[in-house]
């Protein structure tokens, strides 16, 4: 989901920390034209957002245009290298379960079977956790 930002208000607290954009960029692990990008379409994805205000010690609402998204809502979280992917469910700033795969063949279909089977061992890590508290009661 992708959430819209005043670029100027961005700017400015930019500015007022004292760091660059290429900075900013970099401390949350994206590439350095990444905040700049953001400022140029004015929208951000959800997950970088939240990213974006870690970064800049700010807190969530900060330079939106519209009122921040509720935080008791399910959203997954996907960061990925040439080699692995992370898949994480979120309720809100929580991280409820995740996984990690190995992303085994160059390609779509490579990258789509690591996301299949990280979500999937997602599923079985919150089903096992799940067995173990009904076991324990």
């Amino acid at each position: 989901m992708s959430i819209e930002i005043n670029p100027k208000a961005l700017k400015d607290c930019i500015n007022s920390s004292g760091m660059t954009m290429s900075e900013v960029s970099t401390k949350m692990g994206r590439s350095t034209g990444f905040v700049s990008g953001v400022i140029a379409k004015g929208r951000v994805s959800e997950t970088a957002y939240v990213n974006l205000c870690d970064a800049l010690g700010v807190e969530r609402g900060a330079f939106l245009t519209a009122p921040p998204p509720p935080t008791d809502v399910y959203r997954l979280n996907l960061v990925y290298s040439d080699s692995k992917v992370l898949v994480q469910l979120m309720c809100g700033d929580e991280v409820e379960c995740g996984a990690w795969a190995i992303i085994k063949d160059e390609g779509r279909l490579g990258f789509i079977q690591a996301v299949s089977y990280a979500t999937h061992m997602m599923y079985k890590f919150a089903q096992q956790n799940d067995l173990g508290n009904k076991e324990s009661a």
